[in-house]
């Protein structure tokens, strides 16, 4: 076996190769001379790309160079324990490696250190080969799994909210779920108008400046960023993950919105021909039983939340007027100790058969 100085150099020389094959990398650290050679050819016999250390000291350093889908440790090692080599492989700002230890005590006191120390699996080292590889696919099908689905929920919500989903025993059901959610509906007010008098890259200048400080309002309040809707967008708190929370997050980010156009439109310094002049915002909130879930075809589909909880929320923003919050009963409910709120008449809405009570959002960052 070549010492870890060595094995540098041949893994830069192989990624080429590993880009050709295709093969799951895997490293393997064992300070036993055997023990290591016999993984390395056991592993690579069942099509495995292994990069072997002896050193946990080296197998840091080599996991950097060649940016293993798995990492196989021996826990009980001179220096660095596989403990400590699997906390240090978790920390860091990379997407943490999966590990799994390796080890030839099998007490669950043991068993149970390892977990903590955030290894996502533990074998004993006389376990057969079948049953190392079976361990190791597990673990990189739930790795796969997990890195689908921030690619899915990386578009929508903050990493935050990402990470907690994936923490989470029961993960994402992203066939349909029932559950309670606040949908927030976001729309400019003014904006055609605008648009109609601006050449079509200043409106889209304007559109970006606007719905990007909306988007980082649903995101720094954690909630789901659902879609934007030409010159407005729709946002869900309670889906994918719920939070005791979600209608004050929900209420706080509206209020960054209306606050953040307000700010724009000062730019403007009461010029009413500049771009920002004239912006203001709408904004309805409402909180009630949706279906969240994959909707589409088999070529393309969105994450999205679907009820009428939805369609109120949507109806609140389009009666909202210029720099105004408007929110449902059961939001007004669960948020009503952070006022002030003004309960407004009730109005008849589409698709409803009674009158819906309507509160409107008073106080900072609300224009009277």
């Amino acid at each position: 076996m070549s010492s870890p100085s060595d094995s540098a150099p041949r893994i830069q020389a192989n990624a080429p190769e590993r880009a050709r094959t295709g093969k799951r990398r895997v490293v393997v650290v064992d300070d036993s001379p055997i023990a290591l050679a016999m993984l390395e050819a056991g592993l690579a016999a069942s099509g495995y790309e292994v990069h072997a250390y002896d050193a946990p000291d080296a197998a840091l350093l080599g996991v950097q160079e060649t940016l293993p889908d798995i990492v196989l440790s021996d826990l009980e090692m001179p220096g660095m324990t596989g403990l400590e080599l699997c906390r240090r492989l978790k920390e860091g700002t990379s997407r943490p490696v999966p590990v799994i230890l390796l080890t030839a005590n099998d007490e669950d006191a043991q068993r149970v250190r390892g977990l903590r120390a955030g290894a996502d699996d533990y074998v004993s080292k006389a376990a057969s080969l079948e049953e190392v590889t079976a361990r190791i696919d597990g673990v990189l099908r739930r790795a796969d799994e997990a890195e689908r689905l921030r690619t899915l929920f990386a578009r929508y919500t903050s990493e935050a909210v990402v990470e907690e989903a994936l923490r989470r025993p029961s993960g994402i059901a992203l066939t349909g779920e029932r559950r309670e959610v606040t949908v927030l509906f976001a729309d400019l007010r003014r904006f055609t108008p605008l648009a109609e008098a601006l050449a079509p890259e200043e409106t889209v200048a304007v559109l970006n400046a606007v719905l990007g400080r909306l988007a980082d309002a649903v995101l720094t309040c954690r909630g789901t960023l659902d879609k934007f809707l030409g010159d407005g967008l729709m946002a869900v708190w309670g889906a994918p993950v719920q939070g005791p929370d979600d209608p004050l997050r929900a209420l706080e980010a509206a209020r960054r919105m209306v606050a953040a156009v307000e700010a724009l439109r000062a730019q403007a310094r009461g010029d009413t021909t500049h771009p920002y002049g004239q912006l203001a915002l709408g904004v309805g909130l409402n909180t009630g039983i949706v279906v969240a879930g994959n909707v589409g075809s088999p070529q393309r589909t969105e994450y999205t939340c679907i009820g009428d909880a939805v369609n109120v929320a949507a109806r609140l923003c389009a009666l909202a007027a210029p720099g105004e919050i408007l929110m449902g009963e059961r939001t007004y409910t669960l948020v009503s100790s952070h006022g002030p709120f003004e309960g407004l008449p009730p109005v008849q809405l589409k698709g409803k058969s009674q009158p819906v009570p309507v509160w409107r959002v008073n106080g900072e960052g609300q224009r009277s």
